[in-house]
């Protein structure tokens, strides 16, 4: 590799790769791993917790509720992390303790290593992002002379191209799922709108039951017919 020819991408791929490696390799493996999880699980439990928090507790000192969920965020967040340090700190000193310190370290670089490559990657593909949504695409412009001369770039770039490949059909999915249920969401009260507004006149003069019931005729009886009387026996003693 001839070092005249790296330009500032390769420069800066190459930075990014050495300092990730190097912080994994002075962190260790089980601090970097809980690190990763900490910031997520902090992440996580201040998403969840910090309205019932807020409403329950912070709300007590601070009126104000916007005020009250911040500091509920900001407090959960901040302790689930300095929880979860003093777990790795008393785990780095077991590992010490136990004579694992140097492969903790040994794996610590790997890993150091690997999140730099993921990290150069994020940022080809942030990048190649521009030249139409697909990285297979060039960028316009100088960016595009830097990106064909750099000796890095072509790897971060087939990186970056797998991950575009894992990752556009999901996204892509969803999206369209969302806008079906949209659609949906949006079609349901305009169809109850229009069968309710079909025929509005014939509904304002449609009258009422008890309308019908004052408009309508009471029903025609025929005229009483005289029973002819029963003779008794009285009558026919005057008869005779």
């Amino acid at each position: 590799m001839n070092l005249d020819t790296l330009n500032w991408i390769d420069v800066a791929l190459g930075g990014i790769l050495v300092i990730s490696a190097l912080i994994g390799l002075m962190r260790g493996f089980v601090k970097e791993i809980l690190s990763l999880i900490a910031w997520g699980v902090a992440a996580y439990a201040a998403w969840m917790l910090a309205e019932p928090v807020a409403k329950d507790y912070v709300s007590r000192v601070f009126n104000d509720e916007k005020i009250a969920y911040i500091a509920a965020l900001g407090a959960i967040f901040i302790g689930t992390l300095f929880l979860i340090g003093v777990v790795n700190l008393l785990i780095s000193q077991v590992l010490k303790m136990t004579g694992l310190g140097f492969l903790d370290r040994l794996l610590g670089l790997i890993l150091g290593t690997v999140r730099g490559v993921l990290i150069g990657a994020l940022i080809t593909f942030a990048a190649l992002l521009f030249s139409d949504g697909h990285p297979e695409k060039e960028l316009p412009g100088p960016l595009d002379q830097q990106w064909n001369s750099s000796i890095l770039a072509p790897y971060y770039k087939s990186a970056a191209q797998w991950g575009y490949d894992q990752i556009a059909p999901t996204v892509d999915s969803w999206i369209q799922d969302k806008l079906k249920k949209q659609g949906r969401d949006q079609k349901k009260p305009e169809t109850a709108n229009a069968d309710n507004g079909a025929n509005p006149a014939a509904a304002t003069l449609r009258p009422s039951g008890e309308d019908v019931g004052i408009l309508q005729s009471p029903p025609a009886t025929a005229p009483a017919v005289p029973q002819p009387e029963e003779p008794t026996l009285h009558g026919l003693e005057s008869a005779q």
